[in-house]
């Protein structure tokens, strides 16, 4: 419970705005569309989704702050204009690359935010290097949003 709270504290920071950065928020997803990514999940990858990023979902459906973003359920437009990328088609972009062995949440500038099916860890993946590894997708997140806050 203490890490989902520190999400919505660190979600809630960046949704103030008193940052000054630009800051992209979907509202929630909803069920159908989280049952979505993780038949998709399940199915293609052979994984569940981990429960961190199911509860940021039910938060915020995506998030793009600052270079780092979440992928949302689906691709979100928001006012007209500004896109948050779905995980389905992103994992589906990436699939190749990886072979099928990593599932991509995210990313920070260069870096992605994968799991390793291998070994079942989360790290930030500078494209070259498994950089930093971390024991859930929650403790990534909130390593990431602590960075930018």
């Amino acid at each position: 419970m203490e890490l989902q709270n520190n999400l919505i504290k660190c979600l809630d920071e960046i949704n103030n705005g008193n940052l000054g950065w630009d800051c992209k928020l979907a509202a929630p997803a909803n069920d159908v569309d989280i049952m979505k990514i993780q038949k998709f999940c399940k199915s293609r990858l052979g994984v569940s989704l981990p429960k961190d990023y199911i509860n940021l979902l039910k938060i915020k459906n995506g998030v793009e702050h600052s270079g780092m973003r979440i992928f949302g359920t689906n691709e979100i437009v928001i006012n007209g204009e500004f896109r948050i990328s779905g995980f389905i088609p992103e994992n589906d972009d990436y699939a190749d690359q990886f072979d099928c062995k990593h599932v991509v949440f995210g990313g920070c500038d260069c870096d992605l935010f994968i799991y390793n099916i291998a070994d079942k860890k989360f790290y930030r993946f500078d494209h070259i290097n498994l950089c930093e590894s971390y024991g859930s997708f929650g403790c990534l997140v909130e390593d990431v949003l602590g960075c930018l806050l």
